[in-house]
């Protein structure tokens, strides 16, 4: 597969770079020169920031060696401000990274020690963007709010500013002359003046900041339109001409900043729609004190409480068992069937389900820093990587630009000679119509869409690039144990036929810690035997357990003979000599025939990758439908990753307890089981609590998102080429081309909600 030689999307027809923004920044690193190094960024506004005094409070590295900050950036409207921002170590010397939180807005930038906060700032603005500095303690809320009414101020400033206009237009168009009329006309002008230099000035930033570092976007169409009618309609003023579109314009920029603004609110409704939140949003939780008891939510439990747990409540908080016994569900962290019971003492963590009867807690965090809530928040905090249709977006909202630019000077050289001022009358409405807003608006909006959706079927999906490289990829290799057979190992037989009560005590206590399937299978067949204390229990993934207990060496380990009818053999040894053999056997899926099945109708390679013997693994095959030819057996879990490695791009389904390096190494890795910390970190796709059938939806949840922006992509060049051709024929003016200009905003933001709702 081609990739791009800078951001590694992959690219076609033998180009080298994805885009023409990718070969800039190529070319940028490659001649070492900063588009930045010789504009002088600092301002009498940023100033005081580069004080030691106040730096130190937002720098939160405790590392002399770099500085670490974070801001909260205003301006932020689609996939090109996020690479952007990310590729900010490019442009600007010192920065060691720069990671946006687009669901967020905080930019967090590490640099080298000798860059300055104040400077660091003016570059920001320099491209922009307004960053307000958040140290620890900072108040979140307080930014984005001033964000929001700052945008609300400029919306009802372009809307009064556009009624007026359009007040005052009225009577001019019905045929209004003379000083009366001319009078109406200088109102016009001296009311558009606040739109003019107060509302769109957010425009004006974003289009200088390209300019700096020679990129093309919507916003630099938008003030090019603007400036144009203003020069053009202020000229004809002056010189008492009737050509006058303070209106159209007016209309224009309020159109479009509110526009932006309820889209970024809908947008801002999905992404900031918090995973952890929903899990417990709908709990009332009962806090014990020395008053009595009383009713509160998740958000409001701090540590030191006692907290009594209803049966079926999931635990919002870290803690301590305060009750005698208890049995819990921890299936959401562990992906493991089988219940758990916790002694007065143990720690039970947040994400567990209480089964018994009401349970008292002794709190140790908050909801907010429990385990459970940090490893969800890695999925929040992940960057959106650069993939191919966003890469796709960007371009053909850049082309359109430039090709509108061309179009638009080209038709008024070549028609200003016989239509006058209606050339560039026509050639307005045409800037203003094709602005490809809705292309920039649209793709961003439908993958963040479809992140919540997947979140709301209960799938963690790390990056939203995962719904695109779903698309590529032609090939499904299971994990066979957990994850195509049953988690439930069921104990059939041993020899000898009668185990002795201290070896089943030994045995247990052995396997006490053990989340293996054969473990939790022993557990489950010999519920009442006692448990032996044992200490420093070794365990082998895979292979089995050891420890050295009373003067005795004992180990339980995987038998390298076969059990014989498709079962498993596990040998008990004292002191290096076999003293029981255990038997076991797994039962397939339900469901397992059926996926496969799916997956060849689906025209998909299916290979299955196992540690188990090769006999027992085509055993298993031959029942689900996967061809012989086509199992990896008796693999280590290093050979399981030089296999995905070698059969990359591929879609790996693993179970998450001992597949972590193949899930890591796989194109797109998907896991149904596993710890829950540690196999997020792992794999793109996670579903604790769901079957095989999950693979079907998410496919399925990954076509319907490409699809989606293919079509708004199309439905946006046919709309912006229809419009502007009619535009450049005079059938439509700067005015109605204001009011066309957001339906296709509003059509694609539709269709996209309806698609993925």
């Amino acid at each position: 597969m081609e990739v791009c030689a800078y951001c590694r999307a992959p690219v076609s027809n033998g180009a080298k770079f994805c885009c023409q923004s990718c070969e800039l920044l190529s070319a940028w690193v490659t001649d070492g020169v900063s588009p930045l190094a010789s504009k002088k960024l600092t301002s009498s506004q940023w100033d005081k920031f580069n004080l030691i005094e106040l730096e130190s409070q937002f720098n939160s590295s405790t590392c002399p060696l770099f500085k670490k900050f974070r801001f909260y950036i205003e301006g932020l409207q689609c996939s090109s401000c996020v690479h952007l921002l990310e590729d900010f170590p490019l442009y600007f010397s010192g920065i060691v990274s720069s990671k946006l939180n687009y669901s967020q807005r905080t930019l967090e930038v590490q640099t080298k020690p000798e860059v300055k906060l104040g400077d660091l700032c003016a570059a920001i603005v320099s491209l922009g963007y307004e960053p307000t500095p958040l140290n620890e303690t900072a108040d979140y809320d307080k930014a984005q709010q001033l964000e929001q009414r700052n945008e609300l101020k400029r919306i009802g400033v372009a809307g009064a500013v556009a009624g007026n206009a359009m007040l005052f237009a009225v009577p001019i168009y019905a045929g209004l002359d003379g000083s009366l009329g001319l009078i109406f006309k200088w109102i016009m002008f001296f009311t558009f003046l606040p739109l003019m230099f107060y509302s769109a000035v957010p425009f004006y930033k974003k289009a200088w900041g390209s300019l700096l570092i020679r990129r093309i976007n919507v916003d630099m169409m938008i003030t090019v339109a603007l400036w144009a009618g203003f020069i053009f309609s202020t000229y004809s003023l002056v010189m008492g001409s009737d050509d006058i579109y303070f209106d159209s314009s007016a209309s224009f920029i309020f159109l479009i900043l509110l526009t932006r603004y309820f889209l970024r609110q809908h947008q801002d409704k999905l992404l900031r729609k918090n995973i952890f939140d929903d899990l417990f949003v709908n709990s009332a939780y009962e806090i014990l004190d020395q008053k009595g008891s009383h009713y509160t939510n998740f958000k409001d439990i701090n540590p030191n409480q006692l907290l009594m747990l209803k049966r079926n409540q999931l635990l919002p908080c870290d803690s301590y068992l305060d009750s005698s016994s208890a049995t819990f569900d921890l299936s959401f962290l562990t992906g493991e069937v089988y219940p758990q019971i916790k002694h007065v003492g143990d720690a039970v963590p947040a994400g567990s389900r209480l089964l018994s009867v009401d349970a008292r807690l002794y709190i140790t965090s908050t909801a907010t820093h429990s385990n459970l809530a940090q490893a969800l928040n890695t999925i929040d905090t992940n960057v959106k990587d650069k993939n191919t249709i966003q890469t796709l977006s960007d371009v053909v909202a850049h082309r359109l630009t430039l090709v509108v630019f061309s179009l638009a000077a080209l038709f008024f050289i070549f028609t200003y000679q016989t239509l006058g001022f209606e050339a560039f009358k026509r050639c307005l409405a045409l800037i203003t119509i094709a602005c490809p807003c809705a292309v920039a608006f649209g793709t961003p909006l439908a993958f963040s869409m479809g992140l919540k959706k997947a979140a709301k079927h209960g799938f963690f999906v790390r990056t939203e690039s995962v719904f695109e490289k779903l698309a590529q990829i032609k090939k499904v290799i299971f994990d066979k144990t957990g994850t195509l057979t049953s988690s439930q190992f069921k104990l059939v037989n041993n020899f000898p036929e009668n185990i002795s009560a201290e070896n089943k005590s030994i045995i247990l206590g052995l396997e006490k810690a053990s989340l293996h399937p054969l473990a939790l299978g022993l557990k489950e067949s010999w519920s009442d035997a006692d448990i032996a204390d044992i200490k420093d229990v070794k365990e082998e993934v895979g292979n089995g357990v050891e420890a050295y207990y009373n003067g005795h060496h004992y180990q339980l380990k995987k038998s390298i003979e076969d059990g014989g009818n498709g079962a498993i053999q596990a040998d008990f040894s004292i002191d290096g000599k076999r003293s029981n053999y255990l038997f076991f056997t797994e039962n397939l899926r339900q469901e397992a025939t059926d996926v496969v099945n799916e997956f060849y109708k689906l025209n998909f390679d299916v290979k299955m990758l196992t540690g188990d013997k090769r006999v027992r693994a085509v055993e298993t095959a031959k029942k689900i439908g996967i061809r012989p030819n086509f199992v990896f057996a008796e693999q280590s879990a290093q050979s399981k990753k030089q296999i995905i490695e070698q059969e990359n791009p591929c879609l790996f389904v693993g179970d998450g307890l001992n597949d972590l390096q193949a899930l890591n190494q796989a194109y797109v890795s998907f896991a149904i089981r596993g710890s829950f910390e540690s196999t997020l970190q792992v794999s793109d796709v996670y579903a604790p609590q769901k079957d095989l059938h999950a693979l079907l939806e998410i496919i399925n949840l990954s076509k319907n998102i490409q699809s989606t922006v293919k079509i708004n992509l199309l439905f946006a060049i046919f709309y912006n080429t229809i419009g502007g051709l009619l535009a450049l024929a005079g059938y439509i003016n700067p005015l109605v081309a204001a009011v066309l200009m957001p339906v296709s905003s509003f059509l694609i933001t539709s269709h996209t909600v309806w698609r993925l709702k």
